[in-house]
């Protein structure tokens, strides 16, 4: 089945070449599943982010799987992986974790199940039976789990969540090979778990065909925009704690102040955030990045106190001088004139930020304060228009409702 899957990814979106492919198939992702989209705890065992991966989890469910088989059945052993795919996928949403892929956890499940087996039913069960199905697979998952902690990028949570769901299971499914060998009589299909794990199978993959149908764009799949705030959020609390490392080995490293400065932007700490970049400037006083993030905080992010439109201006300004065609910094430059009521200048700046390519999302701001400078300089129609490209940008905006104010523009769902 994940063979299937990801032949599919291949064939509709050219394989999971980024984030947005993998999310819109079905990728397990801590806020979405907490959002409701419980189906990707589901889909998600059956995605893999390359030919590698998929090649490496097909190797060990096929040895680990055919040994459980032969003991619990094919249904059993269907509920033993899923239900410990589901208790690696929830264990690992609990974290801030970036968005994973991957039958690891019912692997692990498996591995679980097999121990528990193994040393439950040791006294029924030849020695040989208890070596390969027991004592042998113990030194391979001590050393899974320590490859885990050495290496960050892999799921740890995921891994031990489905090996403890894994064993736990076993304790309740008794193996339909040894019901045989008590009582003289081949067990009864289990006809309830058989339905419950295909149903969920057909839920999950129904649920992600919307989903993929839902997030299609001109050029493969799209995130939404709190979509792609959760996963920088999720990118940048898994690198604090390096970033916190590399500066405590080198304090004066600009990019490692730039990320922190970013992580404290992200989550809001406007003084780290702002002590931060000005660190920056203080060792790089030219630097554009530094200049053009610390004039937007000062001049729209920042609560009251910490707000300085004049300050705000003058680094808008030595940013647009070090990158005269940087539209962030001209965006920048052109809002601090907007409020300071300055509009030819303003307009003639966002128009000049408008003209640079840069993604969508990181127009619409623009066009909404453009917006409004062209309908208080009277040009109605252009006003109208700006903001109708805006918010077939992002009608996501948080400056969306100031331009419908100053536009007089009733919301409407379908606006």
């Amino acid at each position: 089945m994940g063979i299937g899957v990801y032949w599919a990814m291949t064939l509709i979106a050219g394989g999971p070449a980024n984030v947005a492919v993998l999310l819109a198939f079905g990728a397990n992702f801590g806020p979405l599943v907490r959002a409701g989209e419980w189906w990707r705890l589901v889909a998600s065992m059956f995605l893999h982010g390359s030919w590698l991966h998929l090649l490496l989890n097909g190797y060990a469910l096929f040895v680990l799987g055919r040994n459980v088989e032969a003991f619990y059945g094919r249904w059993k052993l269907l509920a033993l992986f899923l239900g410990s795919g589901i208790a690696g996928g929830v264990a690992s949403g609990l974290l801030p974790n970036p968005p994973s892929v991957g039958a690891s956890g019912g692997i692990f499940g498996l591995l679980g199940a097999s121990l528990v087996f193994a040393f439950r039913w040791r006294g029924m069960l030849d020695k040989r039976v208890t070596w390969v199905m027991g004592t042998a697979l113990l030194p391979w998952v001590v050393l899974n789990l320590v490859i885990g902690v050495v290496f960050p990028h892999i799921d740890m949570a995921a891994h031990v969540g489905g090996l403890l769901a894994g064993a736990l299971l076993a304790l309740v499914l008794s193996p339909d090979a040894l019901d045989e060998v008590r009582t003289g009589m081949a067990p009864a299909p289990p006809r309830l778990l058989a339905s419950l794990s295909i149903a969920l199978l057909v839920v999950s993959f129904g649920a992600a065909g919307v989903n993929i149908f839902r997030t299609r764009g001109p050029d493969g799949p799209v995130l939404p925009p709190k979509i792609e705030t959760a996963l920088l959020e999720a990118n940048y609390r898994q690198q604090f704690e390096q970033i916190e490392d590399r500066l405590g080995s080198s304090p004066g490293d600009l990019e490692t102040l730039f990320l922190r400065a970013q992580y404290h932007t992200l989550v809001k700490d406007w003084e780290a955030a702002i002590r931060d970049y000005r660190a920056m400037l203080d060792k790089h006083p030219d630097d554009g990045r530094a200049l053009n993030n610390l004039a937007w905080i000062l001049l729209e992010e920042a609560p009251p106190p910490l707000r300085d439109r004049e300050e705000a201006e003058r680094l808008a300004r030595r940013a647009v001088e070090q990158q005269p065609d940087d539209p962030y910094s001209l965006g920048t430059l052109a809002t601090a004139r907007f409020r300071a009521g300055d509009l030819s200048e303003a307009a003639a700046l966002f128009a000049r930020a408008l003209g640079q390519d840069r993604p969508n999302l990181g127009e619409s701001t623009d066009r909404y304060l453009y917006a409004i400078v062209l309908q208080r300089l009277g040009r109605t129609e252009e006003a109208q228009s700006m903001y109708r490209h805006a918010v077939r940008q992002n009608d996501a905006d948080p400056y969306r409702s100031e331009a419908e104010a100053a536009l007089q523009i009733q919301k409407t769902p379908s606006s």
